[in-house]
């Protein structure tokens, strides 16, 4: 027998802990802690009936092992009831979650035992939920009755959920001969292919979408996918929990949730990125990508035979068709779950959500914070800017940015050149900015940013630029160079 041969056995060995390495996605050693709360919570998903539950926390990161840890307190998934004594006990129960993430296979089990339990997910206030606790997450869901089972998954608004695809540790092989290289490698890209396998079968069983799915597996260990927006957790099935009611909803709110039913039931007809663009492009009536194009149409109010208000939107093309009535007992629809999260614009942040719901019982919007932060004069490019907030709608800001005093080398601008002119939705500032060229004139594309971030003297906002020809055509869109990053540096 030939030596090679012979070696086959010992990276297989090696293999076996590396396995692990390739599917885990933290590196705490502890073990999660299970036990009963004695808090409770009110859960509303959609397609179930509304009502106080029980708490059972997983709390802290997950290894092997959790899985018996978990089934332990919870019992046997075909059993509805846990072996918690509550002091108030309800019909139903929750999994509360706060982790950093561990063991992914781990999850995977968990996961699919609490999907066969009916057993929901939550995280709590401030709660996180990261990396394979993500995976425990999107594994929640309630028994409707005949065997069947809905998604339960609910993400307090203040709460972080963060995905990103699993890893190895290239440490792992600095010790390994280099003639066993070839086999690990052959075979940690057996082992990737089959872990991708196992999270996909997983995914379909648990009913996430595929382009989640596609978003957890694109991002790489050392950055989260983190589910922070209202289209987010619209698009993908998360209940949110803690954010004010609306009780009388305008024709313009139904618009807006009229609006958002269609991007999120448009997960696998585009990508995210598209349904992005068209979310922003949309609500604030910007251009959308060519052959995006939807247009929503109120085609009229009734009333029905019942005393109830019902509104009826159309739209062309792909977008959606939406029935709403509402009643003394609030809104419904007939092909969609109405929330207050609804008629919020879907690139909101949820904490921008809610506030702009509370904002909403004063019927006012306080500007004041955005003009003491903007106020004074910026850099941009060599140019002195400044910023014009007005009141707009509840929950808007009308913003401009204007040329104080230009450049030498724009010195054909007058002082007052509008460079950008939008709106800022929470902390979010969305609009249109203008490339000036003499020849061809100014034309106008889509930017967005945050107004807060970690640099409180730095504003930017980004987007694909055009790039003209020198027929003045649009040639091409670019996602580098000045025009894709507005920075204003502010001025001292």
């Amino acid at each position: 027998m030939s030596g090679k041969p012979q070696n086959r056995k010992r990276p297989f060995n090696i293999l076996t802990v590396f396995t692990f390495c390739i599917i885990g996605m933290s590196t705490e050693l502890s073990a999660a802690e299970v036990k009963c709360s004695a808090e409770e919570i009110f859960i509303d998903v959609p397609l179930y009936v509304p009502e106080w539950v029980n708490i059972i926390q997983v709390h802290g990161p997950i290894r092997e092992g959790d899985f018996e840890q978990i089934r332990d307190v919870l019992g046997e998934p075909t059993a509805h009831f846990t072996n918690c004594e509550f002091a108030n006990a309800r019909p139903g129960f929750v999994v509360e979650l706060n982790s950093q993430g561990g063991d992914l296979l781990e999850a995977l089990k968990i996961g699919s035992y609490l999907r066969r339990k009916g057993a929901g997910t939550y995280i709590p206030p401030s709660g996180e939920c990261l990396s394979s606790c993500a995976v425990i997450f999107m594994g929640g869901s309630r028994h409707t009755g005949d065997a069947t089972f809905v998604p339960s998954r609910t993400l307090h608004y203040s709460g972080k959920l963060g995905f990103h695809s699993p890893f190895t540790d290239a440490s792992e092989l600095s010790g390994l001969p280099s003639k066993n290289l070839e086999y690990v490698v052959v075979n940690a890209y057996e082992a990737a292919i089959n872990i991708a396998a196992k999270i996909i079968v997983y995914a379909l069983q648990t009913e996430w979408s595929s382009g989640l799915v596609q978003r957890m597996l694109d991002t790489p260990k050392s950055d989260l996918f983190v589910i922070d927006t209202v289209d987010k957790v619209g698009r993908w099935g998360i209940s949110v929990y803690g954010l004010p009611a609306i009780e009388k909803p305008s024709e313009e709110d139904l618009y807006v949730a009229c609006k958002n039913f269609g991007f999120w039931g448009a997960d696998s007809r585009r990508t995210v990125d598209e349904a992005d663009d068209l979310i922003a492009g949309d609500i604030l009536e910007f251009h959308y990508p060519e052959g995006m194009e939807s247009t929503l149409t109120f085609l009229h109010r009734e009333l029905s035979d019942g005393g109830h208000t019902i509104f009826r939107f159309t739209s062309e093309f792909d977008g959606p068709e939406c029935v709403f009535t509402i009643s003394d007992h609030g809104v419904s629809s007939d092909s969609f779950p109405f929330s207050s999260l609804s008629v919020v614009p879907g690139y909101n942040t949820l904490i921008d959500a809610y506030s702009m719901l509370e904002r909403r019982k004063t019927g006012k919007v306080d500007n004041s914070e955005y003009i003491r932060f903007l106020d004074g004069k910026w850099i941009h490019n060599g140019s002195i800017m400044k910023f014009y907030i007005s009141e707009g709608s509840i929950g808007v800001n009308d913003v401009s940015i204007t040329y104080y005093e230009p450049k030498p080398q724009l010195r054909h601008l007058p002082a007052g050149t509008v460079l950008f002119s939008g709106r800022i939705h929470g902390t979010r500032m969305v609009g249109n900015a203008k490339i000036f060229n003499r020849k061809c004139g100014p034309i106008e594309y889509l930017v967005q940013g945050d107004i807060f971030g970690a640099d409180r003297d730095r504003v930017v906002l980004s987007g694909s630029a055009p790039k003209r020809g020198g027929d003045c055509k649009i040639r091409e869109w670019v996602s580098t160079g000045p025009n894709t990053n507005l920075v204003f540096e502010r001025l001292r």
